[in-house]
């Protein structure tokens, strides 16, 4: 969908709409939180630069958290904005090049462990585990959301137990949900 498209479209509720991500970004500016960003495709050069433009005017006294694919999270960073997100162990050598307050450490909560919370605080790095209600269906076909969110809840009990502070919640259902 282009920008006029998504413009359009309305919630069921006959009066909300989808916000654009610049209207995105200034409400969540606005209620004085950190941003997390998730990027699914490559940006365009003008695309960066409006949203390095939008981040510095915004966010300049915030931190802004990039996850999803590495392209965006590195021209965004070549411009002085946000903190990259690695995933598990993969790219330990990130948190060796210039400074560990440019990357966190990302993790799908249902796959992370204390191993993963030590290893941030050993490197020095933010730990941000994503709670995925989608993927606390204890594998069963069905979906049943009284079971994830309870699972959600223990996963988040036992990440504020080991200090994490700091979590994404997420989640997408089919339609039929």
């Amino acid at each position: 969908l282009n920008a006029a498209e998504i413009r359009d479209l309305v919630a069921a509720d006959g009066e909300s709409r989808v916000p654009l991500l610049e209207e995105y970004i200034a409400l969540v500016a606005e209620t004085g939180m950190e941003l997390m960003l998730d990027f699914k495709q490559k940006l365009s050069a003008p695309s960066v630069e409006r949203l390095t433009e939008i981040l510095v005017r915004d966010f300049s006294d915030r931190t802004v958290y990039l996850i999803g694919k590495t392209d965006p999270k590195l021209q965004l960073m070549r411009q002085g904005q946000g903190k990259f997100g690695i995933i598990r162990l993969l790219h330990p050598y990130l948190a060796l090049f210039g400074s560990s307050d440019q990357v966190f450490l990302f993790q799908e909560g249902h796959k992370a462990n204390l191993k993963d919370v030590l290893y941030a605080k050993f490197f020095g790095l933010e730990f941000i585990p994503s709670i995925n209600l989608q993927h606390l269906d204890g594998g069963q076909d069905e979906e049943n959301l009284d079971d994830m969110i309870h699972r959600g809840h223990r996963l988040l009990q036992k990440f504020y137990a080991l200090g994490v502070r700091k979590f994404q919640i997420d989640s997408h259902f089919n339609q039929d949900a």
